[in-house]
């Protein structure tokens, strides 16, 4: 027969207790952990382009470039419009390219239409490990905006493509391009 004296029975209870609180305690810290993953910054590589290594986008010996951009010219209930730039990059030979960033500079002087200004630039995380081959033929990278009415519709869609700088850095080289007009594509609805 098997004796079960005060002091077990205590003992086991504590155990049961400390189980039964500790379980969901480590399931919501789980929980909290994997939310702060989730919302993980995006970090820019936002040094500059130095203007003498810039090259015109058709001259690209190494991509192909395509810009895109949305503007929405009818306002949001806050009196604001919406811009979206979508940038594609595809190589232009079989050549594979590791570790690829790019990052995409708009001109300063769209900083004042801007409703939050901040950052005047787009592209991938530096955290980010990027590789175009066979598989993975290119990359498309963007950006959406709010737009204040600082300029004349005209004005607007002026700056809105003008000296567009994109810095593409790879393993073993790195690509300096201003876009050229027949690379940008706007389209205004």
């Amino acid at each position: 027969m098997i004796m079960i004296n005060n002091d077990s029975i205590k003992t086991y209870k504590f155990i049961l207790f400390a189980f039964l609180f500790l379980l969901p305690m480590m399931l919501w810290l789980f929980s909290i952990n994997k939310d702060m993953k989730s919302n993980n910054i995006i970090m820019y590589d936002e040094k500059e382009i130095d203007e003498n290594l810039l090259i015109d986008s058709n001259k690209s010996d190494n991509f192909d470039y395509h810009l895109y951009v949305y503007l929405k010219k009818e306002k949001d209930e806050h009196g604001f419009m919406n811009v979206i730039y979508k940038l594609r990059i595809t190589p232009k030979t079989g050549k594979i390219y590791n570790n690829v960033m790019v990052t995409a500079f708009l001109d300063e002087s769209l900083k004042s239409a801007f409703a939050v200004q901040n950052f005047l630039g787009f592209g991938t995380d530096v955290s980010e490990n990027i590789t175009f081959d066979s598989f993975n033929k290119g990359l498309e990278v963007g950006r959406s905006t709010l737009l204040t009415d600082y300029y004349d519709i005209d004005t607007l869609k002026y700056f809105l493509i003008k000296d567009i700088k994109v810095k593409v850095i790879w393993k073993t080289g790195e690509e300096y391009v201003i876009l050229s007009p027949e690379n940008v594509e706007l389209i205004c609805d």
